[in-house]
């Protein structure tokens, strides 16, 4: 019999850490392997899946920004996004299939 998050009262922000988005991150990551999703995956259509379903939205609605900078790619491409507080999760998405992402541009930027 293990603990489960539920069976854990923690404090919120202590020590400056947030531990209920820590619990609900350790919760999702044993739910599935993303690793193991990226491995088994060979093209950019599905790529751009698992990290729809996956990414955590603090890191997911900054991404278009992440994947400019890092690629550096003409900046033009962000012209058409939302302000980062009015993105879904859909519209970077989106923006991943019109940026014309490849494969190995995901891999390289990284999870």
């Amino acid at each position: 019999m293990g603990i489960t998050a539920s069976n854990i009262e923690v404090e919120d922000n202590v020590n400056n850490v947030n531990v209920s988005e820590l619990i609900e991150d350790c919760d999702n990551a044993n739910k599935v392997n993303v690793s193991e999703l990226i491995e088994d995956c060979d093209n950019v259509e599905g790529l751009i899946d698992i990290y729809y379903n996956h990414y955590p939205d603090k890191y997911y609605l900054n991404f278009p920004e992440f994947c400019v900078n890092k690629l550096k790619l003409d900046i033009a491409l962000l012209h058409s996004l939302s302000p980062k507080s009015e993105r879904t999760r859909d519209d970077i998405r989106d923006w991943c299939k019109r940026a014309k992402l490849t494969y190995d541009d995901i891999i390289y930027v990284g999870w």
